[in-house]
């Protein structure tokens, strides 16, 4: 008796539950609820919406088939379109308050066509400028909870009609994923852009109790100057070449500390910032930046190439690659470093028709700068010099500079190095000065009022000495220098 009891009753409910499918399917969905929604978004929007066709489903939830709004006053062209949109629902009812829970919303091969107009304009500006929907401040007897969103196969068209900067791109495909819940917010998203065989990829999670992100962001073949014209403002600066070739960092953030770490290589860089341009190819890799309050460290292996900075006054150029081991900027004036730089092909225009070229090698053992005191410890290599001053003065030769030891204070500055100088060749008006210098241990203190002091020998061979007067050539050898 009790089994054809539960028989019954779960035939009743099948019965129950087919017939309210059948009329939300065939009546409620189709007609009544359909009709609202087109009326009301019509109404909302301002502009032509179509929906094909609605109906519910016990697995998928509420399923939208071939949703359209069409551009402000339009009838044929499309602002956004989906093939189908699905949302599962669970309804929670209580005593007082009820939930909605969506536990998933899936929005398949959507489309949209956004188009700037003109500046700061965009066809869909007047949608931003909506009055918010009134409230009489009491709380909503439902409350309504999303699990996550999901954007399968998207597609977005990007124009910019202004004349001056006829332009289109296609982002497609685009697949995004967002999941909510109590651990907070998880996102991973890739987005294509065919034409240039370009990447957008992001991937994370960001915790709103403590304010916390983490993300990955990969980027391929991103030229940020097409963007440049659809920002809402003008930039201090003016950008006008650029290539993105690849971005592979990790980010993390907290309210007291930002950390970037990763490679990335951006070429044919233009840059103008307040009559200042510069020109390179930038490749960073194994960079790791953070600030940690307030305070900046920095490692990694920074390379510029094809570099050239112009300024009103100077001009450098060449290829230079840092080496950056530590560094750390507990305040503008207590700054720890260590690391190298080479600077190859180097060439500069300095004031007064000033030049140098060469090429310049520094490594930096130990060095640490305060407001009042410098300790430093390197090495510093200067080969294939070449020294302008004026019309009839000039310099050439190699420098090399080891075991630098520099302290300085308020009252003096003291070094101490191995100084050698190999193939000079010193041109003044009327004379000419050639040959190689050598100083080990050489010591150097420089005094609150510039007054020098040299300690130490200094060996001067194959000497040749030119002058309108006479002529040298020898050897000259210095012991126990005190200057």
């Amino acid at each position: 008796m009790m089994k054809h009891k539960w028989i019954i009753i779960t035939l009743s409910v099948i019965f129950f539950l087919t017939a309210l499918t059948f009329y939300a399917n065939r009546i409620l969905l189709p007609t009544v609820v359909k009709k609202i929604a087109i009326e009301q978004a019509q109404n909302f929007l301002k502009r032509k919406v179509e929906i094909e066709s609605l109906h519910f489903n016990w697995i998928k939830g509420v399923i939208i088939n071939k949703i359209k709004v069409y551009q402000k006053d339009s009838t044929t062209d499309v602002l956004v379109q989906a093939e189908k949109v699905s949302m599962g629902i669970i309804f929670i009812p209580g005593v007082k308050h009820h939930k909605l829970v969506l536990p998933y919303i899936n929005v398949e091969s959507p489309f949209i066509h956004l188009i700037h107009q003109a500046d700061n304009t965009w066809n869909f500006s007047d949608l931003l400028m909506l009055p918010a929907p009134k409230s009489d401040d009491k709380p909503s007897p439902v409350a309504v909870s999303v699990g996550g969103i999901n954007i399968l196969n998207g597609k977005v068209l990007l124009e910019d009609v202004l004349p001056q900067q006829v332009w289109s791109e296609t982002l497609d495909p685009i697949n995004v994923k967002v999941g909510l819940s109590l651990e907070g917010i998880s996102f991973d998203g890739n987005i294509a852009l065919p034409q240039r065989q370009g990447f957008i990829a992001l991937n994370g999670a960001y915790q709103p109790l403590t304010q916390s992100l983490k993300t990955s962001l990969n980027l391929k073949n991103i030229k940020p100057t097409d963007y440049l014209g659809l920002l809402p403002m003008k930039l201090p600066l003016t950008l006008t070449s650029g290539t993105i070739n690849d971005v592979d960092v990790q980010i993390n953030y907290a309210p007291d500390h930002m950390g970037v770490q990763g490679n990335w290589s951006v070429t044919n860089i233009d840059l103008t910032v307040d009559k200042q341009n510069i020109k390179t190819d930038m490749d960073v890799r194994n960079a790791d930046i953070t600030l940690i309050k307030n305070i900046p460290s920095v490692k990694g292996d920074f390379s510029f190439a094809n570099t050239k900075i112009v300024t009103p006054t100077f001009s450098v150029s060449g290829v230079f690659k840092a080496n950056v081991d530590h560094f750390v900027m507990n305040s503008p004036e207590d700054i720890n470093l260590q690391g190298s730089l080479l600077a190859s092909e180097v060439v500069a225009q300095l004031p007064k028709d000033q030049s140098f070229q060469g090429k310049i090698n520094a490594r930096i053992t130990e060095g640490h700068l305060t407001k009042d005191a410098l300790s430093l410890e390197g090495e510093l290599g200067v080969t294939q010099a070449f020294i302008i001053l004026s019309d009839q003065q000039n310099l050439k030769g190699d420098l090399n500079l080891k075991h630098i030891k520099m302290t300085k204070n308020k009252d003096h500055t003291t070094a101490t190095s191995d100084l050698s100088i190999n193939g000079f060749d010193i041109r003044l008006p009327g004379q000419v000065f050639k040959g190689n210098l050598t100083a080990n241990s050489l010591g150097v203190t420089l005094d609150q009022h510039n007054n020098i002091k040299l300690q130490g020998p200094i060996e001067i061979d194959h000497l040749e000495a030119i002058t309108e007067q006479a002529k040298l050539r020898g050897l000259i050898n210095l012991t126990n220098i005190k200057a």
